[in-house]
């Protein structure tokens, strides 16, 4: 179960990786969305059943409203570098493919 605490730091979490995203720093990147992920599993697997006062309930929910919008920034920063990323790995895919298909062939 999602708890204030821990969507407090899935937010602070966020928040660093847009900071990071803006600076292009992949490895804090990772080090970040593993650490969320790691909350994420976290409260899933959790059994606590509490209450929430209707204050928690709603600024949980603008916690989350707040990391949606931040991931959507953060895809932004990253989304012309993933293309780049991809493009890059088809290319190297095309090439590899090519020289397996002339090299069957045999010496010329």
């Amino acid at each position: 179960m999602l708890t204030p605490e821990s969507c407090a730091e899935m937010l602070a979490c966020y928040e660093s990786m847009l900071v990071a995203a803006q600076a292009n720093d992949l490895d804090t990147m990772s080090t970040l969305e593993r650490r969320i992920i790691a909350l994420r599993h976290a409260a899933t697997d959790s059994r606590e059943n509490r209450e929430w006062s209707q204050t928690e309930v709603e600024e949980m929910r603008k916690q989350i409203a707040r990391m949606l919008e931040l991931h959507t920034q953060i895809l932004e920063h990253l989304g012309p570098l993933l293309d780049e990323t991809r493009k890059l790995l088809g290319g190297s895919a095309k090439d590899r493919a090519v020289r397996s298909a002339y090299s069957a062939l045999g010496p010329p």
